[in-house]
């Protein structure tokens, strides 16, 4: 009888040390992947071209070579396309970025480090207080103004612009910036 207590005094131990184990382990997991909720922002006056890792989910552009669309495609699909404003002076917006670029990069997996740009398009125009985005390629040029949403997150952008050349032709571009990397 002794010994059949004493079995169940440590099976019974065991038992609850994988109770607690296990509840310590769906704590920990919660806490490393905790999303911390950011307030609303005020969205007035968002300037893109200060900002840093734009993630992009959608680039459509019909001036894109099937090349640049495949390397664009990669980038969606891995996750990793980022868009970044490149040009002059960062604290001169009076010329509303003319002649500036927008790049889209990918993380340079032949050096291991840096960004691998893998489509451009030229800034003819971008206002931060009208969030109007006029861009441009050789063949066409692409004039519309940036909807912004924002969820606990993330600040989310659509910008769909129709060619000159003709109107049934449309780039557009979406994606989001996490709240905790937004700089003001």
């Amino acid at each position: 009888m002794k010994k059949l207590t004493y079995l169940l005094g440590i099976a019974l131990m065991a038992t609850s040390m994988v109770f607690v184990s296990c509840d310590d382990k769906d704590e920990n997991t919660t806490n490393n992947n905790n999303s911390q909720d950011y307030p609303e922002m005020n969205l007035s006056g968002f300037n893109f071209a200060h900002q840093w890792d734009i993630h992009v989910t959608h680039l459509g552009c019909p001036d894109f070579s099937a090349a640049v669309r495949e390397k664009v495609q990669a980038g969606i699909d891995a996750g990793n396309l980022e868009m970044s404003f490149y040009g002059g002076d960062d604290e001169d917006e009076s010329n509303n970025y003319r002649d500036w670029i927008l790049d889209f990069c990918v993380p340079n997996e032949q050096t291991g480090n840096g960004m691998l740009v893998v489509a451009r398009l030229d800034i003819n125009y971008y206002n931060p207080t009208t969030q109007r985005l006029y861009l441009g390629t050789n063949e066409d040029d692409y004039d519309g103004n940036i909807t912004l949403t924002q969820d606990g997150q993330k600040i989310n952008f659509e910008w769909e612009a129709h060619g000159d050349r003709d109107y049934g032709i449309y780039t557009s571009i979406s994606g989001y910036i996490n709240k905790a990397d937004v700089r003001f």
